[in-house]
């Protein structure tokens, strides 16, 4: 009776966003504003770069693997192309939740035993489970395609493994309900030939090859720079060396590597400081900063249009509630909000809403309906406005009734398992908090810390 208890609302919105062309802009409120909310519009820090970077994709063209060299690396990695034995099934399941009880259980069971004697009497196992599944597979003739050893929880896939092909399984029961399973075709295990893989190998051995010698390069480039003395002074005589102009972590240059690493090395180091070899997805780098520019708040006059337009929508916000308990103050004079001032095209009128939101009072809020609840039919206003993202909801509860939905036998079984668990965990929470009470309870803070 409860959760089908039905309201219907009268109600006004008002949204911040309709008032932000209401705000007025002088210079010296905008001013007051800026000084209290100055630090949200600190500059990130900056910093300048001077580095080397060397593409493995540079080094590619110089690797070429001959065919004897593939083929030891297949021969010597034979294993890693081994693919197990896959199998084919099908399956009709029967679902049960964590919260269903003993009876539905039992039922599930019975249901899925009938089944199984319409599938090994000879009806098509394709269409049964199109008719009787309750899986995600069921439309598709609960086709689960290949798969693996140890690709689905264990029960299943040890049925699976047992059945020869066209064979099918007994009621098998796991997490998910009970089944009934089809093994349609087995694939047995075998190594892909060196045809199949000579080109991911060749293509692996080059990578690796590549990225072997974008390392030598680097590593020589690194001792250049350290018996040089400086960057500086290295690149006067080697050249390869990128400058950056001042860039903030969350806007870099795009002549940049785009590698998350390589900004995150770059801005853990200070000024004047010269990184390691940096290993990146698609070579090395080695990074110097040269400078950092500290964050800094900047004058009014440099982020003024981005300050009106913050300024403009929080005192947006301040108007439509203002709007809101003006309205609210008015209708609870009037005695109801078809009373008041405000326009035919404002004043809506809900159908009649349940607690729990269905498909077709989704226009108005959750938050909404929650406090209208609380509300009766002597006290049918609101003591606030509600706020929703920044829309202010003022409504009047206008009838209260039982709604005509009967909950059948499944519904009654559900609530029943519902509250029953509500009970069970209150039990269990109300036990806790007695044993709390009658412990000495300390903390040891040195573990605490390790």
């Amino acid at each position: 009776d409860f959760l089908n208890e039905e309201i219907k609302l009268a109600l006004v919105s008002f949204n911040s966003k309709d008032f932000e062309g209401k705000v007025k802009v002088n210079d010296g409120d905008l001013a007051s504003w800026y000084d209290l909310h100055k630090n949200e519009y600190r500059s990130e820090p900056e910093i300048r770069l001077k580095y080397l970077f060397f593409n493995v994709q540079d080094d590619l063209k110089k690797v070429n693997p001959t065919d004897d060299e593939i083929k030891g690396r297949y021969e010597s990695e034979k294993a890693k192309y081994q693919i197990p034995e896959e199998r084919h099934a099908r399956h009709i399941l029967f679902r049960v939740d964590k919260t269903d009880g003993q009876q539905i259980r039992e039922e599930k069971k019975k249901k899925a035993d009938k089944v199984l004697k319409l599938v090994k009497g000879g009806k098509d196992f394709a269409a049964a489970a199109k008719e009787y599944s309750e899986g995600p597979t069921g439309p598709n003739g609960g086709d689960l395609g290949f798969f693996s050893r140890g690709s689905m929880v264990k029960p299943f896939d040890d049925a699976v493994f047992r059945l020869q092909p066209g064979e099918i399984s007994g009621v098998i029961q796991s997490q998910f309900g009970f089944h009934i399973i089809k093994l349609e075709e087995v694939r047995p295990a075998r190594t892909r030939s060196y045809d199949e893989v000579k080109g991911e190998i060749a293509a692996a051995m080059k990578e690796q090859d590549a990225k072997g010698m974008a390392f030598k390069r680097v590593s020589k480039a690194y001792e250049d720079i350290i018996r040089s003395g400086s960057i500086e002074k290295y690149g006067k005589n080697s050249g390869g060396i990128i400058e950056t102009p001042y860039f903030a972590k969350s806007s870099p240059p795009a002549s940049i590597v785009s590698d998350p690493k390589f900004l995150q090395t770059a801005f853990s180091l200070k000024k004047g400081e010269l990184s390691s070899i940096v290993e990146l997805k698609n070579g090395y780098a080695i990074l110097f900063v040269d400078d950092i520019r500290e964050p800094a708040v900047p004058e009014l006059t440099a982020v003024r249009a981005r300050v009106v337009v913050d300024y403009k929508k929080e005192k947006s916000v301040d108007l439509a509630r203002n709007a809101a308990l003006a309205l609210l103050k008015e209708a609870r004079e009037k005695k109801g909000l078809a009373l008041t001032a405000t326009g035919p095209d404002k004043l809506k009128e809900s159908g009649y809403l349940k607690r729990i939101p269905s498909g077709n009072q989704n226009d108005v809020p959750p938050q909404v309906i929650r406090q209208a609840f609380t509300l009766s039919l002597k006290k049918n206003l609101p003591d606030q406005p509600v706020d929703v993202n920044h829309t202010f909801y003022v409504f009047q509860l206008l009838d209260r009734r039982q709604g005509e939905e009967k909950a059948d036998k499944s519904k009654r079984r559900k609530f029943k398992n519902q509250l029953l668990v509500l009970n069970q965990n209150r039990l269990l929470t109300d036990w806790l908090s007695y044993m709390q009470s009658k412990s000495d309870i300390w903390t040891q803070d040195q573990m605490l810390k390790e």
